[in-house]
């Protein structure tokens, strides 16, 4: 016989018991009759010994009592044993079912932000539930306490989620397709992360975001804040020198923002999860990213004058540097051949030809224009042949 068909409770007076904390399951429920479904269903759960015993209960529960109106405290139980289960599907259908109620809390969210970034998305849901259980610390952060240690004991248990909804929003909200949902999002992160030291990658979520926009004011704007929040943080650096680079702008700063990452980037430390080796790859990609941007602005700067050998031979550098990238890797090759056939002699145009032809041949973003650019050196090289 089930178990919820065995409650027989004669002269129980309804009282509301074991409350819950805000940060556990179910706020909105603060407390059950004693006697009742309910109360025997918490206790058959905490007392189960194992995960998939506690769902069996909760199916029990779900089959016997379809219209009770505790049905979004049991899909919170659902999700809190789901996520521990590591099963993202199946605490993303339970725990958006008892988000629907209106009365779900911070731990809900919190499970579901864990299950929408163990998933990959969608990073549109992902960020805005990530923004709501930030919303919700921030209601207990700054709830009035019986005590200043009991205040300060609250805020020490909720400084490790805090850091993570940090760390989910910065996941999800760079896939966010939409820029202009994307950029929405961001302009919420000040409000819901008032206390963050993160700034720095804020405004480099927004350089990222308004590059998508083609907005170059906009770009600047942050790529500069992003700099002035983290000045010797060797991908802001890099990837600021390179757009800066890449537009003909701020050629002054971004030579400085580059060579600034030769300096930082040998000495690097290895954080603790990353392999030695892999480790070296790392500082490899940035060092050959710095000299690809000083490769192409030396290109620039030698252009009225046809004066190239600095770009040469910081694009060979960093066509060394960068094998670990290689779209990257490919787009310093045609930059190489590019600025062999921009120079005057004859030579010049025969390295181009070598440089090029192997990029032709290689799949890549940079295949087709190497095509064109090949083709035009070869029409020239002939015109010379033919002069002669």
């Amino acid at each position: 016989m089930r178990r919820f068909l065995l409650l027989v409770i004669i002269g129980l007076v309804t009282v509301c018991v074991r409350p819950l904390a805000a940060q556990q399951p179910c706020p909105g429920f603060p407390g059950v009759p004693i006697g009742s479904a309910e109360d025997y269903l918490i206790q058959y759960i905490f007392e189960a010994e194992g995960l998939e015993e506690r769902i069996e209960i909760l199916d029990e529960y779900v089959e016997d009592n379809p219209e009770s109106k505790f049905l979004p405290c049991v899909e919170e139980y659902y999700a809190l044993y789901y996520l521990q289960l590591q099963n993202n599907d199946k605490v993303i259908e339970h725990g958006e079912k008892a988000a629907e109620s209106g009365k779900a809390g911070f731990l809900l969210y919190l499970n579901l932000t864990k299950a929408y970034v163990g998933k990959g998305g969608p990073a549109e849901r992902a960020t805005e539930v990530a923004l709501i259980c930030a919303e919700q610390l921030n209601q207990l952060w700054n709830k009035p306490a019986e005590s200043e240690e009991e205040q300060a004991t609250l805020r020490e248990n909720l400084i490790p989620s805090r850091s993570y909804l940090e760390y989910a929003y910065f996941q999800m909200v760079p896939r966010i397709q939409d820029v202009n949902q994307r950029i929405q999002f961001l302009d919420q992160f000040p409000e819901r992360f008032p206390e963050s030291t993160l700034q720095g990658q804020l405004n480099l979520q927004y350089f990222a975001a308004y590059k998508v926009a083609n907005d170059e004011p906009k770009v600047i704007e942050h790529g500069e804040k992003a700099v002035a929040a983290n000045p010797d943080d060797v991908v802001t650096l890099n990837l600021v020198a390179e757009d800066y680079a890449n537009r003909g702008k701020n050629l002054e700063k971004a030579t400085e923002y580059a060579k600034k990452v030769l300096e930082l980037a040998p000495s690097m430390e290895r954080p603790a999860h990353i392999s030695e080796d892999r480790w070296e790859g790392v500082k490899s990609a940035q060092l050959g990213l710095a000299h690809e941007s000083l490769g192409y602005i030396q290109f620039r700067e030698g252009l009225p004058r046809k004066r190239f050998a600095p770009a040469v031979a910081e694009f060979k550098t960093a066509i060394e540097l960068l094998t670990g990238d290689p779209f990257r890797q490919a787009r310093a090759r045609f930059r190489l051949g590019y600025t062999y056939a921009a120079m005057p002699a004859t030579s010049g145009l025969k390295q181009a030809e070598s440089v090029l032809q192997e990029l032709a041949a290689t799949s890549s973003p940079w295949q087709a224009p190497a095509q064109d650019i090949l083709s035009k050196v070869r029409t020239e090289l002939k015109k010379r042949a033919a002069a002669r």
